[in-house]
C-alpha cells in the first residue's frame, strides 16, 4: 500500500533507544510553538543536540488545528527547525512524509497512538502505522550529512501483516503479508524537502 528503511528489529532497537527524545507538545520549546505555520499545532515532535553541534535541531510534525472537520484531509507537515539565540528558523520542510488522516485506510496513520518521531545519532525517522482492521507499519529515514548541511533520505520500510488463519491455539493472531525495503542512492542524494514516498 505504500512505503519502506532497515530491519524491523533495528528500528524497534531506534524507537526504544531515542524515547527520551520524542516529545509531546507540552515540553516543545517555545520557539518551535511561534514558528509553525498559522492554525497549526505539534503532533510529534523530536529534538537533539546530536545532528550537526552545536546547534539544537528539532523535526516537528505538525497538524491543523481543525482538521477533524476539514474534506479532503490537509497535508501534515514535517517541519525541520534549528534553534539558536532563542529562534526557531525553518531549514526544511515536506508535506509527504507524515501522512494526512485519510491515508490510513479505515484509521488515521499518524493519530497520537501510531505515529511517532525517533532519533538516533544523526538519523530520525518517522513512523506512520494502522492497527484496524488493516495492520502496517511505515518508517522513513533521514540522516544529517554534515558536508551538505542537510537531511537527506536514507530509507524506508513498509511492513504489513494480517489476520492469522490457523485454529491452531497458540497461533499468532497476525502473521507478515511481506515488508518492502527502499534505500536511497548515495549517488543521487534526496534532500528531505524533495523526498516523495511511493504510494
Amino acid at each position: 500500500m505504500k512505503r519502506s528503511a532497515i530491519s524491523g528489529s533495528a528500528l524497534l532497537a531506534i524507537f526504544a533507544a531515542s524515547h527520551a527524545s520524542a516529545q509531546s507538545a507540552k515540553t516543545v520549546p517555545q520557539s518551535v510553538i511561534a514558528a509553525l505555520p498559522a492554525g497549526h499545532v505539534v503532533r510529534a515532535a523530536a529534538c537533539s543536540d546530536g545532528f550537526d553541534p552545536p546547534s539544537r535541531i528539532c523535526i516537528v510534525a505538525a497538524v491543523r488545528r481543525n482538521e477533524a472537520g476539514l474534506r479532503p484531509a490537509p497535508a501534515r507537515p514535517l517541519l525541520v527547525y534549528r534553534l539558536a539565540a532563542g529562534k526557531a528558523v525553518l531549514i526544511d520542510r515536506n508535506d509527504d512524509v507524515v501522512l494526512r488522516a485519510d491515508e490510513g485506510g479505515q484509521c488515521d496513520p499518524f493519530d497520537d497512538e501510531q505515529g511517532s518521531i525517533a532519533v538516533s545519532g544523526r538519523s530520525f525517522t518517522v513512523e506512520n502505522g494502522v492497527a484496524c482492521g488493516q495492520h502496517w507499519t511505515d518508517f522513513i529515514t533521514f540522516r544529517f550529512d554534515p558536508a551538505r548541511r542537510a537531511f537527506l533520505w536514507r530509507s524506508e520500510i513498509y511492513e504489513s501483516w494480517r489476520l492469522n488463519e490457523s485454529n491452531a491455539p497458540d497461533a499468532e493472531a497476525l502473521v507478515s503479508d511481506g515488508r518492502t525495503v527502499r534505500r536511497a542512492d548515495p549517488r543521487k542524494p534526496i534532500r528531505l524537502g524533495a523526498y516523495r514516498s511511493r504510494k
